[in-house]
């Protein structure tokens, strides 16, 4: 792992896959490449080259994100990095093999779980955790595995790349206070509780059609209404676990061997207005 001269790449076997509106992506028999498309964007205010930087340590490496090997420079400025080729299924090959049948996204569900706890522990938050093809899972050893490191805000350099459920955070009708408890408004980037309010408004999306960040703007009241439509009683750990999301004072809770007990106990079934969440 180290930094390298940008030069370098012109000697190397590179075939282009694709260009996004920040990158051009490639990869070799081992490594994908990805290049930022223009020199202004170079920096994006010195936070993605940090980000970067401190991810290539070692001693932040953490199980479950694909490591940087290599960052390019040309005359001191970030250009390009490289991460190992990882196989594994992304999101929607899950979705179209697995449906909505929990028992299915168990050990999926049990290793994300791990990646992001393990992740918020080394420093990591993931405000572009579910952009479509950053998660991958290999099925050998039921290991979720994360890519596109641009996305991982380190410390408090947030990256400006974001998930609906992240871009929901920073919309500038939404005036609840609760949202300063993942957000940090004046210096411009997300405490790390904002990783378990990641994981469960994607559940919540995609099990039960209820998109969280938009409930939290809700009166409780219509919160409570909702939680209980989709059949998630009143004073069950999950409907605890739902409404400490909401406040400032309480703890936020993700445990990987809840949500395995909930995958094993409990199927999702369409009810008369919205899927539900009943004992199997």
């Amino acid at each position: 792992m180290a930094k390298k001269n940008y030069r370098e790449l012109s000697f190397l076997d590179i075939q282009q896959t694709k260009c996004t509106g920040f990158w051009k992506i490639g990869k070799d028999k081992n490594y994908y490449y990805k290049t930022l498309q223009e020199q202004n964007l170079a920096n994006l205010n010195g936070r993605v080259q940090k980000n970067l930087e401190f991810m290539m340590d070692e001693k932040n490496q953490s199980k479950g994100i694909n490591p940087v090997v290599d960052i390019y420079y040309q005359n001191g400025l970030f250009f390009s990095y490289r991460t190992p080729i990882v196989q594994g299924k992304s999101l929607n090959h899950l979705k179209l093999e697995w449906d909505r049948d929990l028992a299915k996204w168990d050990n999926f569900i049990q290793s994300l779980i791990t990646v992001i706890l393990d992740g918020s522990i080394t420093g990591y938050v993931f405000p572009d955790l579910f952009t479509e093809g950053n998660i991958l899972y290999q099925d050998h050893n039921h290991q979720v595995i994360l890519i596109d490191n641009d996305g991982i805000q380190t410390g408090h350099n947030f990256p400006y790349m974001l998930d609906l459920y992240a871009d929901k955070i920073l919309d500038p009708l939404i005036s609840r206070n609760i949202f300063q408890t993942y957000y940090n408004q004046d210096e411009k980037f997300f405490w790390k509780e904002y990783n378990i309010l990641a994981f469960y408004s994607w559940f919540y999306h995609y099990f039960l059609g209820i998109f969280l960040p938009q409930l939290m703007c809700f009166s409780m009241q219509n919160a409570y209404a909702i939680l209980r439509e989709v059949n998630i009683t009143k004073g069950s750990d999950l409907w605890n676990a739902t409404l400490a999301l909401f406040s400032h004072e309480e703890d936020k809770v993700l445990d990987p061997l809840f949500f395995h007990y909930i995958c094993q106990n409990y199927q999702v079934t369409q009810g008369d207005y919205s899927r539900i969440l009943i004992e199997r």
